[in-house]
């Protein structure tokens, strides 16, 4: 599984014009005409609830591992309410869509010298479905994450991409 094509699904469904969202290290400081709400990866694990479960695999096939992303939204606009409306933009988009799809190019279409000869099950098996999910948090939780990331605290929300419905 690619993680890169979800984080720019997700980017570009919320600010089609890209001109809203940076996907970017929490610690980057945009200048101040960028003024973006910077999108990054705070966890990568794996998804407790599918990584028990058997599964019929020969012994040179390997289970596709279920993925759980945290993903932190954070402002870093000078003006600070021009910052809580940028995020408040993520917010309500994420409420009414949580669930995305991407084609994985990646793990599993066979090698065909005709395209026409994908069938549509080969196609489906590409499809890389991801739910996203407000993941509350105390401000002792936001605390903790902030001192962990080492970078001062801004308006942030936090969300969590699950991986492998």
């Amino acid at each position: 599984m690619n993680i890169q094509p979800a984080l720019e699904k997700l980017a570009k469904s919320i600010d089609p014009d890209q001109n809203m969202i940076r996907i970017a290290s929490v610690a980057a400081v945009p200048s101040e005409s960028e003024n973006p709400v910077i999108l990054s990866v705070v966890n990568i694990e794996e998804n407790p609830q599918l990584k028990n479960q058997s599964t019929r695999l020969s012994r040179t096939q390997f289970p596709e591992r279920q993925l759980i992303i945290s993903v932190l939204f954070s402002t870093a606009y000078t003006d600070y309410l021009a910052g809580i409306d940028k995020l408040q933009t993520v917010i309500v988009y994420l409420q009414r869509h949580a669930v995305f799809e991407i084609f994985d190019e990646t793990p599993v279409l066979p090698i065909v010298t005709n395209p026409t000869q994908i069938s549509a099950e080969e196609i489906q098996k590409n499809i890389l479905r991801f739910t996203v999910e407000l993941l509350p948090q105390t401000i002792e939780q936001q605390a903790q994450l902030w001192l962990g990331l080492g970078v001062g605290y801004r308006p942030s929300v936090l969300y969590k991409l699950t991986f492998g419905l």
